[in-house]
């Protein structure tokens, strides 16, 4: 297996919070299928390659089909982060047909993890209470209303004196 992962982050369109940045790292393993494609393909009019310098080829070639089933699959960051098996499937379909000009065969393509900046994750937070409470958000809103008036009347300030007159009326 060799390892890869987003040394740059991949820019990805989603439909509700706009252009994001996601990084991901996981494995492949391949197989050379036709080796006289293969050699002409990666050599061309090189004259010799060394190990590390196909598997960083072949990296960049699994990153490109991942970055082309992100940009065609118009998956939502939520469930490109949540449903990683899936989208996995559809980054093995892309990646092997790009070896398959090589002439090689994708064995496997794991995908680890693909994650979002720490902001997104906390926009995604905030939208699972919301949509937890579904219909409740109003009482919730009231609740807090009502504890900051609370907190208030208690300040001792004359802040706090106004408000609590305020809540006494109400």
């Amino acid at each position: 297996n060799i390892r890869w992962g987003t040394q740059n982050p991949i820019l990805m369109r989603d439909p509700e919070f706009g252009s994001i940045r996601v990084r991901g790292y996981g494995a492949f393993a391949f197989r050379v299928k036709d080796p006289g494609v293969f050699l002409k393909e990666l050599f061309g009019t090189a004259a010799s390659y060394k190990t590390d310098d196909i598997a960083d080829y072949l990296k960049t070639i699994v990153l490109s089909g991942i970055t082309d089933a992100i940009g065609e699959s118009k998956i939502s960051a939520l469930d490109l982060a949540g449903n990683t098996l899936e989208f996995n499937e559809i980054s093995k379909a892309k990646v092997q047909e790009k070896f398959e000009e090589m002439g090689l065969s994708l064995v496997n393509l794991f995908i680890e993890n693909m994650s979002v900046p720490a902001e997104v994750e906390k926009a995604f937070d905030e939208r699972s209470k919301l949509g937890i409470l579904g219909d409740k958000t109003d009482v919730m809103m009231k609740i807090s209303a009502a504890e900051a008036m609370k907190s208030a009347a208690a300040n001792p300030g004359m802040g706090g004196a106004m408000m609590g007159a305020g809540v006494g009326m109400g």
